[in-house]
């Protein structure tokens, strides 16, 4: 059985008559369905606006690819299945391009005709390619990626076409394929394939002189020119080398893929301690990266990664705090919670002590800043950033928020200034905002059970800080129980994703919590 969401996608699409087929790869068309690889779809040219309409209204959206890999009659949608919490990726084909691996330098005018001979499987209610046609297209598209050049990729080409036409070969009508290929291509390139077919394994010599024949016939189809087709080798030829050399050097950095065509989305999630944020961010962000350009930020000051200057600074802290304690204070300190567990100070430490807090507290919200200057950047590019804890000036000293406002109002010159700088920092957050927050709350007993070394009270302090914490519109703020299953978590979370995205795009989607 087929996703829920592609299962809604294919029933739409057949109910309202548009002519499409699932063109390639339909040996795989099962793990298509569950979400495991791609759905390759042709959809007739005259009726694209209608697709993109009924996609759309799929909960489907337009992300872009990056430029290199970027083509006039292919786009790529993404959807999100709630019930399975998978990523779905719809690689929608309005017209059919084809030529060396990655680049698209002819277009194929096929469409009707393999529109015209599609056959409907049954079993995921879903038009696909004949097997005809299928293996005519797996043998010109082979053709065209051989690279006299790269005998690497020619082995690769080589083994992808044993194993998609070995599935093939049985279901294949020889009378028609023979009728299809001289329809298609002429009588001297239908005998060559007939050849390619007879070999039962890809035999080199016969597609070189099958591409030799297929350029002639194509030129008059060509949508790159030489010149382009050269310069996006050497482009994919340098991209592929600065993967390379990250792997080889272990250096941050990814290769971009797919973004949305305006602004991203920011989204937050909070909870206490137990409630499964970080496990939830960082699958949420793993099935992501997938398919799309996503920045996973921790946004905490606990156990995330810490830039090299707030090492140095805290270093130097802890030097000093123990130097500090080693002296004699004037001054006690008591430290107070709220009935939301917000700390406070009851007195004033020593100014020593104080001096060496303003600056580890500095130091994170410089951190902090940088941060969201990185999150503002990706966001504007159409990246999905997720984030584990966000922050937030709507309740001073308590989850992520400003730790010296106890001095905005210090008769110490420095305090003061550190504090307010502090403040600034922090205050980042009301213009680069999250679109959407989801605060993650559960009972006492799922929580204690996951965090067994904190106290019911201590515990239940913090979840009614996170609950009480509130962000300005346009920031939308869910809840949601934790007490569910975590698949059906991740699913929901996925869910009010592909509403904001809609929301962003102008569409009108409503998250299905439950």
């Amino acid at each position: 059985m087929a996703l829920q969401i592609i299962e809604q996608l294919l029933n739409d699409l057949n109910s309202n008559g548009i002519s499409y087929c699932h063109w390639k790869s339909n040996e795989h068309l099962e793990a298509a369905a569950n979400g495991n690889t791609d759905l390759d779809i042709l959809f007739a040219e005259n009726q694209s606006q209608r697709a993109i309409e009924i996609l759309k209204r799929n909960k489907f959206h337009l992300f872009e690819a990056v430029w290199y890999r970027k083509y006039k009659g292919i786009a790529d949608y993404i959807g999100f299945d709630k019930a399975a919490g998978k990523i779905v990726h719809v690689h929608t084909h309005f017209n059919l391009d084809i030529g060396e691996v990655g680049i698209k330098s002819y277009r194929l005018p096929w469409e009707d005709l393999i529109l015209e001979n599609r056959v409907f499987d049954d079993h995921f209610n879903i038009y696909k390619s004949s097997a005809e046609i299928e293996y005519l297209l797996l043998v010109v598209r082979t053709a065209f990626k051989h690279d006299i050049v790269d005998s690497k990729s020619n082995h690769t080409i080589a083994k992808h076409f044993n194993l998609e036409a070995e599935w093939l070969y049985d279901q294949i009508d020889l009378e028609k394929l023979r009728l299809l290929s001289s329809t298609a291509l002429g009588n001297e390139m239908t005998d060559l394939i007939e050849q390619i077919r007879l070999a039962g394994r890809y035999d080199e010599t016969l597609f070189v002189s099958l591409k030799k024949l297929l350029k002639p016939y194509f030129a008059r189809h060509r949508i790159l020119s030489p010149r382009r087709v050269n310069y996006l080798k050497a482009v994919h030829f340098v991209k592929r080398l600065q993967i390379k050399l990250r792997k080889l050097f272990r250096l941050p950095g990814k290769a971009p893929k797919r973004s949305l065509p305006h602004q991203g989305v920011i989204l937050c999630l909070m909870g206490s301690d137990g409630a499964g944020k970080s496990t939830q961010t960082k699958e949420i962000t793993k099935e992501l990266s997938k398919k799309v350009d996503v920045l996973f930020m921790y946004m905490g000051s606990g156990d995330g990664a810490k830039s090299l200057q707030r090492k140095v600074i805290e270093a130097f802290v802890q030097l000093g705090s123990k130097l500090s304690s080693s002296g004699k204070s004037g001054h006690k300190t008591t430290v107070t919670e709220n009935e939301s567990g917000i700390k406070k100070n009851n007195t004033q430490n020593s100014l020593p002590k104080q001096f060496i807090l303003s600056i580890k507290a500095v130091s994170l919200a410089f951190e902090k800043q940088n941060r969201l200057k990185r999150i503002d950047k990706e966001r504007k590019r159409g990246a999905i950033v997720i984030c584990d804890r966000y922050p937030q000036t709507s309740t001073v000293g308590y989850n992520d928020g400003p730790k010296l406002y106890a001095n905005v109002n210090s008769s110490n010159f420095i305090l003061r200034s550190l504090a307010k700088y502090e403040f600034s920092c922090y205050n980042l957050a009301k213009r680069i905002y999250p679109n959407i927050v989801i605060k993650l709350t559960g009972s006492l007993d799922v929580l204690h059970s996951r965090r067994p070394e904190m106290s019911r009270e201590e515990i239940n302090k913090k979840q009614n800080g996170i609950i009480s914490l509130h962000f300005d519109s346009p920031t939308e703020v869910m809840t949601l129980d934790i007490d569910k299953p975590i698949y059906e978590i991740k699913g929901m979370i996925l869910d009010a994703l592909s509403c904001q995205i809609g929301k962003s795009s102008g569409s009108a989607l409503k998250p299905g919590f439950d």
